[in-house]
């Protein structure tokens, strides 16, 4: 009889240790499911921050760019205006220019004419005298 206790016990034991074993290794399987969810959850915050910051960066570019457009966009403009207005100064110059040469050719023209037919006149008179 005491074989058969002996044995009886020992097969609990050895299902007893089975089982602790088992358990165990659940129990490692599930802390290890949950510090790889834990690192996964991690990973995944860390990856949503990430492309956050890149979209963040992206938006930035795109507004730092739209900024300097509109900065050659407004000195174009302002280059523009000036090229414009130079121009017509330009143009306003060149006729001034134009009539006072003219207007002192005139003068020189109508002086010569003027000189011309005093000339003509006094030769006549003269030749008159004279005859």
């Amino acid at each position: 009889m005491l074989h058969v206790e002996l044995a009886s016990a020992w097969e609990i034991w050895k299902d007893l240790a089975k089982r602790q074993a088992r358990a165990e290794g659940i129990c490692q399987r599930v802390l290890g499911h949950m510090s790889h969810r834990c690192a996964a959850c991690a990973f995944e915050n860390w990856q949503g921050h990430s492309l956050e910051l890149k979209h963040m960066e992206q938006v930035c570019t795109y507004v730092v760019k739209k900024m300097l457009n509109h900065s050659l966009d407004v000195a174009m403009i302002t280059w523009k205006d000036h090229a414009r207005k130079q121009r017509r100064a330009s143009v306003i110059c060149a006729r001034g220019i134009s009539r006072w040469l003219h207007r002192s050719l005139a003068a020189a023209f109508e002086s010569w004419h003027f000189h011309a037919q005093e000339h003509r006149r006094m030769n006549g008179l003269c030749s008159k005298i004279v005859r």
